[in-house]
């Protein structure tokens, strides 16, 4: 070791350590982000008896900000001639756990929910203008609010 007077390379090492913490970037907290897809889409009509349908999907939810997530509320809203509200449904977290399905999505994770609502359609030129909008809303573990949407059409 280089000795000059009481100043070492030990101190001098000490010193640069110590002051160059100021420079290093500081890490940003890690957020969720939630993709939602419905499977399939363009959601199928499959006809009951008369006039009645039911209109099974699934909705799969991906975790992809790398912090586990709680699921709050699903909602879905049918379209029909680009806007007119037809039907909403919403199922809250409670609903979702009556239904057998978790509502946490672990860090990177992902769940499935299957739903098979069952309507009256009157008209079948109603299915060529008919939509619907998929909206999950959750919060993280550290308390950020996450929502995503997807939108689907439906056929016959």
């Amino acid at each position: 070791m280089i000795r000059t007077g009481r100043f070492t390379a030990t101190t001098a090492l000490f010193l640069l350590l110590a002051c160059s913490g100021a420079d290093e970037p500081q890490l940003e907290p890690r957020q969720a982000r939630l993709v939602v897809d419905i499977l399939p889409n363009p959601i199928v009509a499959k006809p009951i008896s008369e006039n009645v349908y039911e209109f099974p999907f699934e909705v799969s939810l991906r975790e992809i900000g790398g912090v586990e997530i709680e699921i709050e509320m699903l909602r879905l809203d049918v379209t029909m001639l680009g806007g007119l509200r037809v039907f909403t449904s919403e199922y809250g977290a409670e609903e979702i756990e009556k239904r057998g399905y978790s509502k946490v999505i672990p860090a990177g994770g992902n769940l499935q929910y299957r739903f098979v609502p069952r309507r009256r359609v009157t008209n079948e030129l109603l299915f060529s203008a008919v939509a619907a909008e998929i909206t999950v809303e959750a919060i993280d573990r550290v308390g950020n609010r996450t929502a995503a949407m997807t939108k689907v059409t439906v056929t016959r």
